[in-house]
């Protein structure tokens, strides 16, 4: 499944977004999915496999939005249990 959604922007907000960043569309893609990790819906490996980024680029990424890395227990179990099923494949 794929999921894709519209942001209708006036046509002069657009002209200046498209100017600045060199590809909004990817960049709305990320604040979306970093959201979703922000909000527990995610876990890391899922972020990084949704962004098709490694480890050390998620992390990276987590960094520029200003998200914590801060686990609870139940998150780290989740994370281990990603990780162990990364290894095993």
């Amino acid at each position: 499944m794929q999921l894709t959604f519209t942001l209708n922007l006036p046509p002069e907000l657009e002209s200046r977004l498209r100017a600045e960043t060199a590809d909004p569309q990817t960049d709305a893609a990320e604040v979306y999915a970093v959201d979703l990790y922000r909000r527990g819906l995610l876990s890391h490996y899922e972020l990084s496999q949704l962004l098709r980024l490694d480890r050390f680029e998620t992390d990276g990424l987590l960094k520029r939005h200003n998200v914590a890395l801060e686990m609870s227990p139940q998150r780290f179990q989740e994370e281990l249990a990603d990780l162990r099923n990364i290894s095993a494949s």
